[in-house]
């Protein structure tokens, strides 16, 4: 894009990027009183200190050039643009997740708040998934502790500030994906969700943390032969069965868990955009006498085939070919995001029954791992009534948190009762709601 002399030169001189693949979806949904924004928290082990903080934010930002932005509107795309005021840090009193200011201008596309112990950033999903998230809390805490006068080296995820971003790290890594063509998009059809209203006002939601020790879990999980992921997952879906089974509607559907996979780990590539991709494990009717062993078989089966690298590229082809359509690319705008809202309401909230996002382990140096209680990271609620859940692993203790804007949200006491019954440690608590 060009801006021509009616410009003023400060405005001219601006850098400028295109959105994502994926974070192309995430303004067109957008509304006054809902964005798709997600939250990853730092516990540290003394109170924060804001004057350090902001000047910590200070030195980092400029080092995020795609961050550092404010949205922009074109003729047929939105487009980010670097933001010339400077990102002012927020002492945590706002609801968790709330919509960003992000159509006023120089409105920034993410917070940095703070709150007693807790150091917490909060993401406009249209310029950066958890990984990219993740890179940037490390290296803001790095910062933070450096002026508080610890040595903390550029090492697992933390970038020099006194570096440039390479090209890698802007680049909107699907375009640059060995991606199959003519592959045709799947229909996967409606899922089972789990009953409640929605809460009335778009500030309320209830957020609810579960702590576990990983190994408790990983070996448990183990013992059936499977990954801590795959465990979790088939346990909600196991609570998806039991929750539909009373119910009892007369047409069964599937119970079907999203489950976002980081692309970093199959394709190679530095970008702090947004690089993951979805697989769904399901159970579908007819479904007979399920147990978590065998809801576990069958997630554990349906994970080996969706995440061999062929099978993640052949579903992420056709979003890209769609994007890279020359009819889409012509369209206006308003157009594009009356179709991106149409096929989501008509598929993309109907498709799943909930999300579960698993961040793994927490990695730093010691030095900052010596400052730091735990970490977690808190899923923005979902735009239609629902429930989804995220967890992060620190040293040992994991935590797994469910957001919900239902009035009486089901899947997280369930699932908590349903870990109980297995053996499980469990502590709660609630962030809000």
């Amino acid at each position: 894009m060009e801006l021509t002399a009616a410009y003023p030169k400060a405005v001219r001189d601006r850098q400028w990027y295109r959105l994502d693949n994926a974070g192309k979806l995430y303004p067109a949904l957008s509304t006054a009183k809902w964005d798709s924004v997600f939250r990853i928290s730092a516990a540290m082990k003394q109170d924060i200190e804001p004057k350090r903080l902001q000047r910590a934010v200070d030195s980092v930002m400029p080092r995020f050039v795609t961050m550092n932005t404010q949205l922009c509107k074109g003729v047929f795309w939105y487009y980010l643009e670097e933001n010339p005021k400077r990102l002012l840090i927020q002492e945590d009193q706002i609801v968790p997740c709330a919509a960003l200011s992000w159509r006023e201008k120089n409105g920034h596309l993410m917070r940095v708040l703070y709150a007693g112990r807790r150091l917490s950033v909060e993401y406009f999903h249209a310029i950066t998934d958890g990984a990219g998230a993740m890179v940037f809390l490390k290296t803001l805490i790095a910062e933070y502790l450096r002026l508080r006068g610890t040595s903390i080296p550029c090492e697992d995820g933390i970038l020099d500030l006194r570096s440039k971003p390479v090209a890698t790290e802007l680049e909107d890594a699907f375009q640059r994906m060995p991606l199959p063509k003519n592959i045709k998009r799947t229909i996967e059809g409606s899922a089972y969700r789990f009953p409640g209203e929605k809460m009335t006002s778009p500030h309320a939601r209830s957020i609810t943390t579960y702590c576990m020790s990983a190994s408790q879990v990983k070996e448990k999980a183990k013992s059936i032969g499977a990954t801590l992921t795959e465990y979790l997952t088939a346990a909600i879906l196991l609570v998806g069965y039991q929750e539909q089974e009373k119910e009892n509607p007369r047409k069964k559907l599937p119970v079907r868990v999203s489950v976002p996979i980081n692309m970093r780990q199959v394709f190679p590539t530095d970008s702090l955009r947004n690089c993951s991709w979805f697989v769904n494990p399901e159970i579908a009717p007819p479904f007979g006498d399920l147990t978590l062993e065998s809801i576990t078989a069958q997630v554990r089966s349906f994970m080996k085939e969706a995440l061999l690298p062929e099978n993640l590229y052949a579903g992420i082809a056709p979003n890209v070919a769609s994007e890279n359509s020359l009819l889409l690319r012509l369209a206006p705008l308003p157009i594009k995001n009356l179709v991106i809202r149409s096929v989501h309401k008509a598929m993309g909230i109907k498709m799943v029954t909930t999300t579960l996002s698993n961040l793994g382990l927490f990695k730093a140096p010691a030095a900052m791992m010596e400052e730091i209680e735990w970490v977690d990271v808190v899923l923005g609620p979902t735009k239609g009534a629902g429930t989804g859940a995220a967890l992060i692993t620190t040293g040992d203790r994991l935590r797994l948190t469910y957001t919900s804007n239902q009035e009486t949200p089901v899947l997280p006491g369930a699932f908590e009762r349903l870990l109980r019954q297995e053996g499980l440690s469990i502590t709660k608590e609630v962030l809000w709601g």
